[in-house]
């Protein structure tokens, strides 16, 4: 059985804390084409019947297991448009250093690994949302969303979140409206590849006097 705690503190704590239970197990791990193991399940991955989520706030000492998250959970998004030179899965350590210094970043983490996290800043109003990975033996049972609700709760002073997917990533674009988003517009990258822009606005609470 597999919990999920969101665990933030100071200015960036999210406004709930978040522990639920999402059902006994998990989903068998994708078969990645470019050679990775599949993991059948959490419990072979891990060697634990029963694990506790935790998301929280990254440290730079993370950044290496959270690029490595990245290039695996980007594997099945290069397969869908057949290009293994996106972004995520060229970026380098000295990049996800500086993102870090810049940037929040969360992560979740289970048996003393991270298995998901996300990444976003403030800029004029707008919380920018960016790189939501999920580790594929833990996909299907709600950390996508819950990592998205945590990282929404990090900018209080947002107005509105945005955020882009590619045009045949489907259960991106799912996850997204389900949580409010809307297409607000799209471009193409390549012959491939369309980018959809989405946002989602939010009343401002300015508190009561």
């Amino acid at each position: 059985m597999t919990y999920f705690k969101t665990v933030l503190h100071g200015p960036s704590a999210h406004p709930q804390s978040i522990k639920r239970i999402v059902g006994a197990g998990v989903s068998p791990a994708l078969i990645i084409r470019t050679g990775w193991k599949a993991c059948a399940t959490a419990q072979e991955l891990f060697g634990e019947e029963e694990s506790s989520l935790v998301i929280t706030r990254a440290a730079p000492a993370d950044a290496q297991e959270i690029l490595d998250l990245q290039k695996l959970a980007y594997q099945s998004e290069a397969a869908i448009y057949q290009d293994y030179t996106i972004p995520p899965l060229t970026q380098t350590l000295p990049e996800i250093e500086l993102e870090l210094q810049t940037q929040v970043f969360l992560k979740a983490v289970a048996a003393g690994r991270i298995v998901g996290s996300v990444r976003g800043y403030l800029q004029d109003g707008t919380g920018f949302i960016a790189r939501l990975i999920v580790h594929p033996a833990y996909q299907n049972q709600g950390l996508g969303q819950e990592l998205m609700g945590a990282i929404e709760g990090c900018f209080p002073q947002a107005g509105r979140f945005a955020l882009f997917t590619g045009h045949l990533s489907e259960r991106n674009l799912y996850l997204y409206q389900k949580l409010g988003y809307q297409r607000v517009g799209a471009e193409p990258v390549s012959e491939k590849l369309t980018m959809i822009f989405l946002e989602k606005r939010v009343p401002i609470n300015c508190g009561q006097s």
